[in-house]
């Protein structure tokens, strides 16, 4: 017996559009941060791919985020590009070779 799949619909809204993180060459889908509010709670930072269909714009897989939370990620993401930088600066690889 096959089992049918629900699907619910909810509401959100994009609050704010943060930026575009890339792109597709085609142009049909797109890698976003924003704000968004789901079900009319509290806006949320989310990070996800969206898609242009013949039936409008399509929202992807993507990961929430409180303030809190994009703080700390913040933090994580600067530390380790700080400490990618200094480990791959031309001074650096030329002290190593």
């Amino acid at each position: 017996m096959a089992r049918e799949k629900k699907t619910k619909e909810f509401e959100f809204s994009v609050i704010e559009r943060l930026g575009i993180v890339s792109q597709s060459e085609s142009g049909n889908q797109f890698f976003a941060f924003n704000r968004i509010s789901y079900e009319g709670n509290d806006a949320k930072y989310d990070l996800r791919r969206w898609f242009y269909t013949e039936n409008g714009l399509r929202m992807g897989k993507g990961v929430t985020f409180t303030l809190d939370e994009c703080r700390k990620l913040s933090e994580i993401l600067n530390e380790h590009l700080n400490n990618y930088d200094e480990e791959n600066s031309p001074s650096n690889e030329s002290a190593q070779g």
